[in-house]
């Protein structure tokens, strides 16, 4: 196992900065694991390099790995986004429901169970506001 310089650390950071992942978390992942197969490979540096960023599927993966990365943090959002509005809808329902079934029974508390129904669906609402928002704001960033 070999140590690697700094002016062989830069080198790679260059590449990544070729493939346009400008300093942040996923540049600083990408740097590590690069570097810690360089570091573990037998051979020179810029062949151990060289079979490194090949075994990453070379420089076009790179440059495509942000995209992918970015689409799955969007994806892991959406879902999110749909759970709960899903939530909020099934709530609702439940609300309404009961709020109904008290009210025609002539029951204490239905009033309460109406109000809190509306306050429900209007928050409902809000959240299916948010997440079409939300949405419309990933598609646009993917462009």
């Amino acid at each position: 196992m070999r140590t690697l310089t700094e002016t062989q650390i830069e080198q790679i950071a260059k590449i990544l900065a070729a493939c346009g992942h400008e300093p942040g978390a996923l540049a600083d992942d990408l740097l590590d694991h690069i570097c810690s197969v360089v570091e573990h490979s037998a051979g020179d540096f810029d062949t151990a390099l060289e079979n490194a960023i090949a075994r990453f599927g070379g420089t076009d993966a790179l440059s495509f790995l942000k995209i992918q990365t970015r689409i799955a943090l969007q994806h892991r959002r959406k879902v999110w986004l749909s759970r709960l509005v899903h939530r909020f809808k099934y709530g609702f329902a439940t609300f309404l429901v009961v709020a109904a079934m008290f009210k025609l029974m002539h029951w204490p508390g239905a009033n309460v169970l109406l109000l809190s129904a509306g306050g429900l669906g209007t928050a409902y609402l809000l959240v299916l506001f948010y997440r079409r928002k939300e949405i419309l704001k990933m598609e646009k960033s993917n462009l």
